[in-house]
């Protein structure tokens, strides 16, 4: 793979590894997964023999699999498009484990389009999803179903609600929160929020939660398409789009103004429902101003979010300057894509886009040999 990382770097490398050391394999695997998409994100591509080479206790066959399909999945979130064989030459004897783990990645990315989740998950980052043996039965008082993705952060299942047999979403977090935290404090008072939104074009949250000190969220299950499937391969009709993205712009507004924001929107995160009505998903990047916040919002909350639709000040992480409008700049890239067939940024490597992204300089060229819709003509 291109390294883009620098030798002044290693230094800080080396002391995140001594910290991580004692770990046990699985929680240094989560570390490292967090500290690979960071460093990707800054534009630090440091190669998976980089962090392993540098462990005093080797990491066992099963961590090394994972840290290596960390770098696969990242390097194909950049459109670097890898090869099982690229990465079975780098680590021969990893050769079976890595060609099965590649193989669970193409199922996510081919699956069917049928009843699909709201969230449309695929592995994003370096795990491979639980299994059958590893699906867990229950989740608070959820009976699971299935495995819907695996995100970076996060676990997506599809679930039943045990008395009144309503299906629902459970979107678990990989992070555990200590009884009587102030995360965990944070985390229920702003689940209790999303719970209040109430919106034609939102899909509800209807439950958060804590199992086993990890945070989850109960949401409506949708059947339906995401935006990126309702796309696909053909041309969409101008005021069609634009349609599509006025609805979306009224439930943000919704959600504005009750002091929520977004954060992350993008067409994988709009489901087009049965009825062909569009429902914004997934607020889990969202930030919080409610009338009982003591104090400003975090103040360097770090790079989050999509950035082939983001907002400059939002790649830049400058919080104070993060507001309702870096949501309505998605919308805009959301409008972009559906008229294009394409995000308003592409770059590659992710240092590249990165740089992109934060000077605001997507692809007018692009957009302006598209046909205005008439809705934004009157």
């Amino acid at each position: 793979m291109p390294s883009h990382f620098q030798n002044k770097n290693l230094v800080q490398l080396d002391l995140f590894i001594e910290l991580i050391e004692p770990l046990a394999d699985e929680q240094r695997i989560e570390k490292l997964w967090e500290d690979q998409r960071e460093r990707w994100e800054r534009g630090e591509q440091v190669p998976a023999e980089e962090y392993a080479r540098r462990f005093d206790r080797p990491l066992g066959d099963s961590a090394l699999c994972d840290l290596i399909y960390g770098e696969f999945m990242l390097q194909n979130e950049v459109g670097e498009s890898p090869t099982a064989d690229q990465y079975s030459a780098r680590f021969p004897d990893l050769d079976e484990l890595l060609r099965r783990q590649l193989r669970v990645e193409q199922a996510f990315d081919t699956q069917p389009l049928g009843a699909t989740q709201p969230s449309q998950p695929k592995v994003e980052s370096g795990r491979e999803p639980p299994t059958l043996e590893t699906l867990p039965n229950e989740i608070g008082k959820y009976r699971v179903i299935s495995l819907l993705g695996s995100g970076g952060h996060a676990d997506v299942y599809r679930a039943v609600h045990p008395t009144l047999e309503q299906e629902v979403v459970i979107k678990r977090s990989r992070r555990h929160l200590a009884s009587g935290s102030r995360e965990l404090e944070q985390w229920i008072t702003e689940g209790r929020l999303m719970a209040e939104l109430d919106h034609a074009n939102l899909v509800r949250v209807l439950d958060c939660d804590v199992d086993g000190q990890r945070p989850f969220l109960a949401m409506q299950y949708v059947v339906g398409r995401n935006l990126d499937q309702f796309a696909a391969n053909r041309r969409l009709d101008a005021d069609l789009a634009a349609g599509i993205v006025a609805k979306i712009a009224r439930a943000v507004q919704y959600a504005h103004g009750r002091g929520v924001l977004h954060l992350d929107i993008k067409p994988a995160n709009v489901v087009i429902d049965e009825a062909d009505e569009p429902r914004l998903i997934d607020f889990g990047l969202g930030r919080f101003n409610d009338a009982w916040r003591i104090g400003p919002l975090e103040e360097n909350p770090g790079l989050a979010g999509t950035m082939q639709y983001m907002a400059p000040e939002q790649a830049r992480s400058e919080s104070s300057l993060i507001g309702a409008h870096s949501d309505v700049f998605a919308l805009g890239g959301l409008l972009f894509f559906l008229l294009t067939g394409a995000p308003p940024y592409e770059g590659r490597p992710l240092s590249e886009l990165l740089s992109l992204v934060k000077a605001g300089q997507w692809r007018q060229a692009t957009l302006d040999s598209c046909e205005e819709p008439e809705a934004l003509k009157q």
